[in-house]
């Protein structure tokens, strides 16, 4: 059965917020988290769960307390209302830290950027991902109202701190929006696959349970995730979300 897919990379626009006494802020930092093995933008999802970032006003404070604010699942980022000053920013996720210490607590490794924001201003940063998820092949509209498809998780990082056990795997669906992941889904649909580290650089078929409507569009990712903690939350890596029409 002959089915149309898109590959979407949109995201939506993230948002944060900061309240002092500084007047009318509205400076713009702006970027994106590039996957160092794709180079393209990390997959991530929309909110506190997938890619943070720390920032501490050392023109506020010489102590800061960090704020937050989060990127679009693309990887692409934007926050409009910061106060001018010097700011140390660093991302958080699904990847290799940027900012890594030992057990004495002396840091080892410091990829962070300081900048002064005034105005506005664009920071790449690439980052190393726990694994990478690509989808294979097509996806099939099957007559039974189901979509079959195919993808694989492998690791991303040879570093055995960050080779933990997989404890998930998931294809997420969603039936109204691209904006799909672990934040997103219909537990309806979402298909969980088992014994996840025994999944890595397998080819993963997954069928979808039988789907409610003829001529309409599904939104499918495939998301997976390692024991490791970023912040108190096990975060996803993902594959780009798919849009599949059953005819």
């Amino acid at each position: 059965m002959k089915i149309q897919y898109i590959v979407l990379a949109l995201g939506l626009f993230c948002s944060c917020t900061k309240y002092d006494n500084k007047d009318k802020p509205s400076m713009v930092l702006k970027g994106l988290i590039t996957d160092s093995i794709t180079g393209l933008g990390l997959q991530t999802q929309v909110g506190d769960n997938g890619v943070r970032f720390r920032m501490l006003d050392w023109s506020y404070s010489a102590s800061p307390t960090a704020w937050y604010f989060t990127t679009n699942q693309d990887g692409t980022y934007e926050c409009s209302i910061i106060p001018a000053g010097k700011y140390n920013v660093t991302p958080l996720g699904p990847f290799v830290p940027l900012v890594q210490t030992n057990s004495n607590g002396d840091t080892t490794k410091n990829a962070s950027v300081t900048i002064d924001i005034n105005g506005t201003v664009t920071q790449n940063f690439t980052v190393v991902p726990f694994l990478e998820l690509e989808w294979i092949g097509t996806p099939v509209a099957n007559a039974d109202n189901t979509i079959t498809v195919q993808f694989k998780v492998s690791r991303g990082t040879t570093l055995p701190a960050y080779q933990k056990d997989l404890t998930n795997i998931y294809l997420f669906v969603n039936s109204s929006s691209y904006n799909v992941g672990d934040n997103n889904y219909d537990s309806r649909y979402t298909v969980a696959v088992s014994n996840p580290t025994s999944q890595l650089d397998q080819t993963i078929t997954v069928t979808t349970p039988v789907l409610p409507f003829k001529n309409a569009t599904y939104y499918l990712r495939a998301g997976a995730r390692i024991d490791y903690s970023v912040e108190g939350v096990n975060r996803y890596n993902y594959n780009e979300p798919i849009a599949v029409k059953i005819p």
